[in-house]
């Protein structure tokens, strides 16, 4: 008899503590995260913010993350590539004047031979540069630094909810999109097409209207 009451006791309190966990993990089936916790501490979830800011790039985003996962990365993007540009343009430019002088020196002593390749050398440069549109790409990058700072100025001065419509929704996609297409239209100088994005605008646009 000691024996069966022994057992029916530990059975009794196996059952009381499967329910206790059963119940402190139904109150976490809505939750994404499962978290580890004591008996004696208190089952709260800490979400970190970074989880929140992942992309996917598919998932939907707001427009908070959008600005922290987008157009943030994008325009610094921008300002580590145009100092690159500048410090090559600028090489290339000393290059090409050293170039010069050294062909009028040579000219003065007569070594015509040493003249054409001092120029071919030259003309490779600047050939080199023309051909990846140097300037016109830091001109790209410059202007969309300017777009996705202004951008960033304008969401910053809205409210919450404003920030959260549709049309300011659309025209921030529309300026980071443009911005970033236009950097990459003046390397390949094929222009880039944004009529359906424009026509989505529109339509957007005249949908709220009619409500």
């Amino acid at each position: 008899r000691a024996s069966d009451a022994a057992t029916a006791g530990a059975a009794t309190a196996d059952a009381a503590t499967a329910s206790r966990t059963i119940t402190k993990h139904a109150s976490l089936a809505n939750l994404t995260a499962i978290v580890p916790f004591d008996d004696d501490e208190n089952p709260a979830i800490d979400m970190d913010d970074e989880d929140l800011k992942q992309d996917d790039l598919f998932s939907e985003l707001s427009i908070e993350q959008y600005m922290d996962c987008r157009m943030g990365p994008l325009k610094e993007a921008s300002k580590r590539t145009a100092p690159e540009f500048v410090w090559l343009i600028k090489y290339i430019k000393v290059i090409g004047m050293i170039l010069t002088s050294l062909s009028a020196v040579l000219v003065l002593f007569n070594l015509n031979m040493w003249v054409t390749l001092s120029l071919a050398f030259q003309a490779a440069l600047f050939g080199i540069s023309k051909h990846e549109m140097l300037s016109a790409r830091l001109a790209a990058h410059n202007t969309a630094i300017e777009q996705l700072q202004s951008l960033g100025v304008f969401l910053d001065s809205l409210s919450l909810v404003k920030r959260r419509t549709k049309q300011i929704m659309t025209q921030t996609v529309l300026t980071t999109e443009a911005a970033v297409m236009n950097t990459i239209q003046m390397w390949t100088c094929v222009s880039i097409a944004s009529n359906t994005l424009e026509s989505e605008r529109k339509d957007n646009d005249t949908a709220e209207q009619k409500k």
